[in-house]
């Protein structure tokens, strides 16, 4: 083929110009490869590919992963509260605990005061008594 014939001189239109079968629309092509061998995940790749390349949808995924990201963080929040709140608790029981325990100590210093107290005073009396007779 010479350079002139490329422009179409010696066609009726250059090979250029002529529209391409839709191939994509065919019965033919629906379910096969480029080499027409069956191939079952084509239209699946191919609505994936169309998706993937939508900006709406992937807007709708944008929104959806932060109204997830979202929810993660309350259910995060709401878990630290709860694990909070518990040691707070378990640290009250064990303050009053400690309250209740020193409190019976308490109890039991007065206690023995009372009776060592008593006995002091009967000491005391006893000691001073001796030094008042001699």
């Amino acid at each position: 083929m010479r350079f002139r014939d490329a422009a179409g001189r010696n066609t009726q239109t250059p090979w250029y110009s002529t529209p391409k079968p839709d191939v994509s629309n065919g019965p033919a092509t629906v379910g096969r490869d480029v080499w027409g061998n069956e191939d079952a995940g084509r239209q699946v790749r191919d609505q994936k590919r169309m998706d993937a390349s939508d900006p709406l949808l992937a807007i709708k995924r944008g929104v959806k992963q932060l109204r997830d990201v979202e929810k993660q963080k309350v259910e995060w929040r709401r878990e630290r509260e709860k694990d909070l709140n518990e040691v707070e608790d378990i640290a009250r029981k064990a303050r009053r605990r400690a309250r209740a325990r020193d409190g019976d100590q308490d109890r039991d210093r007065r206690r023995d005061r009372e009776t060592h107290g008593e006995k002091r005073e009967r000491h005391k009396e006893r000691r001073h008594g001796r030094e008042r007779e001699h």
